[in-house]
């Protein structure tokens, strides 16, 4: 048992110092991390919802640009 909660907690270790590294690497100005890549597409999906919040985007507003 207490080699089981060794292992799981090194796993969670290990995400946490990645995500410290991802943070720094933002911090430089890349986004091509994980945590990055998910931000941005955070972002842009916030942007096209206050545009278009009660219907969406669908397939007449993206023929209309």
């Amino acid at each position: 048992m207490c080699a089981a909660t060794t292992r799981r907690g090194s796993g969670v270790r290990q995400r946490v110092d990645a995500t410290v590294s991802y943070f720094k690497e933002l911090q430089q100005g890349n986004i091509d991390t994980s945590l990055g890549l998910r931000l941005h597409l955070w972002r842009a999906s916030a942007l096209l919802y206050s545009r278009h919040p009660a219907f969406g985007w669908g397939a007449a507003v993206c023929r209309r640009r």
